[in-house]
């Protein structure tokens, strides 16, 4: 599709817009990064159709199983909390400009959303599409990505199920990394941009995949993900969350 690139960039940006509009006339600001994520996994079948071979319906395959258990997790984690501590602290920190300053917030996750599109993209377009080494390599990669997410937030929920509110997970993978499910985000993209990489004919146009797991960790490292959420979890838990930072990292998931 000659216009994809065009189609996709523009269409983020309304189904974003949809988002905001969404999120204003619930008060619900949880629903927004499930329409994200779905946004990606539509994106991502639009890229790869129609499936010229196996390898461009596995990786089609791997990001709409992405999207959808992510989507409908954070769906469902919104029918018990409808406003995400994340947005809730960015729209307190935005004062009387929250809604416009939500706004365009959210347009900038439709530019990031279309990075994560276009990585999807090159590896679909990718000259030799003869199934190498390296897709093995990155299939692997990005099933341990999704696993860990899966587990990760698997183990949040029946911790918050077991324990009283505002109790501190430390529980499985959460006694190694703070933000354990945003780590394995970070690994499922690290395995989706190698799907661009060929190392037989050494296509550069694939660095330009690579754009996309440093984009996620910068996102979640500095930006919408864990400063926020950490700046809730002090004023919600205090002492308690002060020292659960002392002894467990923030993101990469090793020992104390």
């Amino acid at each position: 599709m000659e216009n994809f690139y065009v189609i996709s960039f523009l269409g983020s940006s309304l189904i974003m817009a949809i988002a905001f509009f969404v999120e204003n006339k619930t008060g619900s600001s949880g629903y927004i990064d499930s329409i994200w994520a779905l946004n990606i996994g539509f994106f991502s079948i639009l890229t790869a159709f129609p499936f010229n071979d196996l390898r461009d319906l596995i990786i089609a395959s791997l990001v709409v199983f992405w999207a959808i258990r992510l989507g409908g997790y954070i769906f469902r984690r919104t029918q018990k909390l409808p406003d995400d501590p994340r947005y809730n602290e960015l729209k307190k920190s935005w004062g009387k400009k929250a809604a416009l300053n939500l706004f365009l917030f959210l347009q900038i996750q439709a530019v990031c959303a279309f990075v994560l599109i276009c990585a999807v993209r090159l590896g679909v377009e990718r000259i030799n599409s003869d199934w190498q080494l390296i897709d093995t390599i990155a299939l692997l990669i990005a099933i341990i990505g999704l696993a860990g997410e899966a587990v990760a937030d698997n183990q949040l929920s029946q911790f918050k199920a077991a324990n009283p509110p505002k109790s501190i997970c430390n529980i499985g993978l959460w006694r190694y990394s703070r933000h354990p499910n945003y780590f394995f985000e970070f690994v499922f993209w690290c395995g989706l941009s190698l799907f661009a990489f060929d190392f037989v004919s050494l296509n550069s146009w694939a660095i330009m995949a690579l754009f996309a797991p440093i984009m996620m960790y910068y996102l979640l490292n500095y930006a919408s993900g864990i400063p926020p959420l950490e700046a809730y979890m002090l004023r919600s838990r205090g002492e308690k969350f002060e020292e659960y930072m002392k002894t467990v990292r923030p993101f990469f998931p090793f020992p104390k």
